[in-house]
C-alpha cells in the first residue's frame, strides 16, 4: 500500500454501510485529476468515526481532499485500453470548510497584550 493524499470532487453522495459486528462505517467516489486532460475515480471508504462523519456530510460535487492508505489496480476499459483503479482508506480529510476556517485564522491580527509590554519597558527603564 501506499500513504497518499487524494483531491478532487466527490462524483455522488456517500453511502453509510456497517460491516458485519454492526460497526458503520462512509464510501464515497472522488474523481481526482490526473494530469492535465485525463481523471480518474478513487473509491474511498474511511472507519474512522470522524473520517466518516466528515465524509457522510458532504454531498456531490463538494471538493475533498483525503489523506490514507492507497491501493493501486488496473481493469480493462472500452477500446482494449488498461485504465488505473484505486481504492483508498481514508484516515483524515480536509474540506473547503477547514480551509476557510484557516484563512480567517491567519488573516486575523494576533491578540496583543499591552500591559506586558508596558511592563517590560517599565523594567528595563531607568
Amino acid at each position: 500500500m501506499i500513504d497518499a493524499i487524494i483531491s478532487g470532487r466527490l462524483i455522488s453522495k456517500p453511502q453509510r454501510h456497517a460491516d458485519k459486528t454492526g460497526k458503520p462505517f462512509a464510501v464515497g467516489r472522488v474523481r481526482a485529476q490526473m494530469g492535465t486532460t485525463e481523471t480518474t475515480i478513487v473509491n474511498v471508504v474511511c472507519f474512522a468515526t470522524t473520517a466518516a462523519r466528515m465524509l457522510l456530510a458532504l454531498g456531490e460535487g463538494d471538493s475533498i481532499a483525503v489523506t490514507g492508505s492507497l491501493t493501486v489496480k488496473t481493469f480493462a476499459a472500452h477500446h482494449g485500453t488498461w485504465k488505473p483503479s484505486l481504492d483508498l482508506v481514508g484516515h483524515a480529510l480536509l474540506v473547503t470548510y477547514h480551509a476557510q476556517a484557516r484563512r480567517e485564522a491567519m488573516a486575523e491580527p494576533p491578540e496583543t497584550e499591552p500591559c506586558i509590554c508596558a511592563v517590560i519597558t517599565a523594567e528595563l527603564s531607568p
